[in-house]
């Protein structure tokens, strides 16, 4: 009921008339809602470009730990050879009582550098 007075008058003769909206408020809605669109659609679209970036930045950093892990697994082995290389002069220059204990200590060895080198073989395997 107070809607309908609001919206509908009755003239002098009884009839009912529509009362006429100003266009004034029209266009301000209009402004309203097209701004709000507007700023909807913006920030969605910068919220997806901010997004993207941060995915291309993590898959960048993702692929340089990869990276420096498999160096860091390659200088391991080189490491490893060359621990070998010094048993190996200790087996020649060790007198003969000592040579079967250095021989032990250098396949000891071996078994390691082995080890980190099929590492490498399977991380990177993995990683094609």
């Amino acid at each position: 009921m107070i809607f309908e007075s609001l919206l509908f008058t009755a003239d002098a003769r009884g009839r009912v008339k529509t009362k006429k909206r100003s266009s004034a408020s029209s266009n301000i809605l209009r402004y309203i809602w097209g701004s709000a669109l507007a700023t909807i659609f913006l920030t969605t679209i910068l919220s997806f470009w901010l997004l993207s970036g941060s995915w291309e930045t993590w898959k960048s950093a993702y692929n340089n730990v990869i990276q420096f892990d498999i160096f860091y697994r390659v200088l391991q082995v080189s490491n490893d050879l060359a621990g070998e290389r010094a048993f190996v002069n200790e087996l020649i220059l060790s007198s003969p009582e000592d040579k079967e204990s250095r021989w032990q200590v250098l396949v000891a060895h071996r078994d390691i550098t082995d080890r980190d080198m099929q590492k490498i073989r399977k991380t990177y395997s993995l990683r094609r």
